[in-house]
């Protein structure tokens, strides 16, 4: 019983963590997995999901086809 509560708690941890970023998903089809910093007239600032740290990208929103947030809404 025990077992199968940690395996539940793990699949849990996983999900949550799985969608707690925003994503770009730009014109020719990629999508980028990443934390939105600014959105600005014409750019969008961003740091890349897998180095929150890392340095600030910036994209011009004429590339991006949508932003999706991570609570869920998106921005076309």
């Amino acid at each position: 019983m025990l077992k199968h509560f940690f395996v539940f708690l793990l699949c849990v941890v996983t999900a949550i963590g799985a969608s707690a970023q925003d994503t770009l998903v730009m014109r020719n089809g990629d999508q980028l997995l990443v934390k939105i910093e600014v959105i600005d007239v014409s750019e969008i600032s961003y740091r890349k999901f897998d180095n929150i740290n890392g340095p600030l990208h910036i994209v011009a929103k004429a590339d991006v086809f949508m932003v999706k947030y991570q609570n869920g809404t998106h921005d076309v």
